[in-house]
């Protein structure tokens, strides 16, 4: 790991001595790959449209906790359906676009 030390001499007027060492260490790049939404592309006419299209009154029945189940549920669905999705591969740099 260390591979050479060399003493530089003394520090100052001090009593104590520079050192130089050179280390040896390997690394390695690792890459991951995970799926994300890709929104600049989303079909959000599309969506609005379902979403104005509901009768929230029917939908929305319960509590808060079922309503916004029931509302977080039916975003989901719309953004599953019409938002691609893309490849992000993390570890590497992407120039600006």
């Amino acid at each position: 790991m260390v591979d050479t030390v060399k003493v530089l001499g003394s520090f100052a007027t001090s009593d104590h001595n520079l050192l130089q060492w050179t280390l040896n260490v390997k690394t390695s790049r690792s890459t991951s790959e995970h799926m994300v939404l890709d929104y600049a592309k989303a079909d959000y006419t599309t969506i609005k449209s379902e979403l104005s299209k509901t009768c929230w009154s029917e939908v929305l029945q319960g509590d808060a906790e079922q309503m916004w189940s029931t509302f977080r549920d039916m975003l989901t669905k719309l953004m599953n359906t019409h938002i691609p999705q893309r490849i992000v591969k993390e570890g590497i740099k992407r120039k600006p676009q």
